[in-house]
């Protein structure tokens, strides 16, 4: 396997465990599990953490995706997954900040009109946000690595050939994400 397309594997991985304790610590707070809830959403960060410190390592060691071999439409979905990462990453900030700004207070109802009813809304909102992103992401994840793993095991011609053209000496189509056909290879 190459080394690029096991490094994305492992982060899809990751991407996946962060959400699903993401998810069970929103889980966690609607049952008032304060403790849980907190813990669940640091180890979620912890892990997004975790990637982006790898991906600091990754490029100058395995380099960039080369995106020229890609098509539009992968290209398309590439963005999209990175649109859905930027979202999860501004809501995860902001609900982490105004759960700093909560850190003092007891689980329950707040009186209706004060600071802390506002910012547990706002916290609500930004934490659901930021969830939805990153199940939003490790969809378009899944996909983006498919396509990857379809590059990668499209078979690549060595060289032009130099005569006239031989028929059935041209790799077979690939299929991108989208499931056209492409004779890229």
């Amino acid at each position: 396997m190459d080394a690029r397309l096991a490094y994305w594997t492992w982060a899809l991985v990751n991407m996946i465990i962060a959400v699903a304790l993401a998810i069970e610590g929103a889980r966690r707070i609607r049952r008032q599990e304060l403790g849980l809830h907190k813990k669940l959403m640091l180890t979620s960060a912890s892990l997004v953490g975790l990637f982006a410190a790898s991906y600091v390592v990754k490029v100058p060691l395995l380099g960039k995706e080369p995106l020229a071999t890609w098509s539009p439409n992968s290209i398309l979905l590439l963005r999209l997954h990175e649109t859905c990462i930027l979202v999860m990453l501004v809501a995860g900030a902001r609900a982490g900040v105004l759960a700093y700004q909560l850190r003092c207070v007891r689980i329950g109802e707040a009186p209706e009109g004060t600071r802390e009813a506002r910012r547990r809304r706002m916290h609500r909102r930004a934490g659901w946000t930021a969830v939805g992103a990153s199940v939003l992401g490790a969809i378009t994840a899944m996909f983006v690595l498919a396509g990857m793993y379809s590059r990668g095991r499209a078979p690549q011609p060595e060289r032009e050939p130099s005569g006239p053209a031989v028929l059935g000496t041209s790799p077979p189509p690939a299929f991108d994400l989208l499931g056209k056909v492409s004779n890229e290879g």
